[in-house]
């Protein structure tokens, strides 16, 4: 996946490869190693949006009071668009500048929008489906918006396509409006969001992990036919050989158990085996029909 900055610090525009065949195409919009090299920090995901528009459907200018602000991570499986991003972040070198790139289902390429950036689009085609990763929910006490055709912005919208707006948006106000009335974000409190964004702990990544089992937890809760047998941390029965009165390492030899399923020979005076443990509870899993088989025991 190739990546490019905008114009506009803190926007981003990702272009992932196709692979086309005779059934369709395959294509990863979003991944997160391309991801994170670019932007310094990962993506956290609290709700995806999803829209169908016609031709000519304008949506935007919005934006969202930061801290927390709401990033997008946008891209258009279905039809195509003209997503522009405008720096209404007052203080920015860029304020008031936009950058513009087209999203559609042939190249599938995607667009971040980080905190306390504008965000607008315009449909070029009918049932043009646009998807967005948002890093947090809908809030609608701290969005704003901006009237999208404010003659200062000059948005590059196409002239040979009618504009169609939502009613809010229609009454959104001016840009210079927004900035006296004191709705919009700071570029200061936009970097230091950034910056805590990328010294943040991080979590784990998904996949294999490690947990403590205390040895009192059944042994055989994976079976040995389960794709997972083996993987798993088994618990360690405690060594019986301090149960054992009298057992002293160095003369007759002798064997009993020690761990899960194993034997270690000890010498020492010859004594009775242990009283053997009784069976851990064996837990199925759905793909199992029968329980494992016995583990043999140790003879002395």
């Amino acid at each position: 996946m190739e990546a490019r900055e905008l114009s506009i610090p803190g926007a981003f525009e990702f272009n992932p490869r196709t692979f086309p065949d005779g059934r369709g195409v395959f294509v990863a919009p979003f991944q997160e190693s391309a991801f994170l090299a670019t932007v310094g920090y990962p993506l956290r995901v609290a709700q995806t949006n999803h829209s169908v528009s016609r031709r000519g459907a304008l949506r935007g200018v919005h934006f969202a009071d930061v801290p927390p602000g709401q990033a997008k991570y946008v891209y258009c499986p279905s039809g195509a668009l003209l997503d522009v991003v405008i720096d209404i972040r007052v203080g920015s070198p860029t304020f008031g500048k936009w950058d513009a790139v087209i999203l559609d289902s042939t190249e599938f390429k995607a667009l971040y929008v980080s905190e306390g950036l504008g965000h607008a689009f315009i449909a070029l085609k009918d049932d043009t489906i646009i998807s967005y990763l948002c890093t947090t929910g809908y809030n609608p006490q701290a969005e704003h918006g901006i009237h999208p055709l404010d003659p200062a912005l000059a948005l590059p919208w196409p002239g040979d396509i009618e504009p169609l707006l939502s009613e809010k948006d229609l009454a959104a106000p001016t840009l210079a409006e927004a900035e006296r009335s004191g709705p919009l974000p700071t570029y200061e409190d936009c970097r230091a969001h950034y910056e805590e964004l990328r010294t943040a702990p991080q979590l784990p990544r998904i996949g294999r992990t490690e947990r403590v089992v205390p040895h009192d937890e059944p042994a055989a809760v994976v079976g040995p036919d389960h794709p997972l047998d083996g993987q798993l941390p088994r618990p360690r029965r405690p060594d019986n050989h301090g149960d054992v009165p009298g057992c002293r390492c160095g003369t007759a030899s002798h064997q009993h158990d020690v761990g899960v399923g194993q034997g270690r020979r000890h010498r020492g005076p010859a004594h009775p085996q242990p009283p053997p443990r009784p069976p851990a509870e064996w837990v199925p899993y759905p793909c199992q029909r029968s329980p494992p088989p016995a583990r043999p025991t140790a003879r002395g």
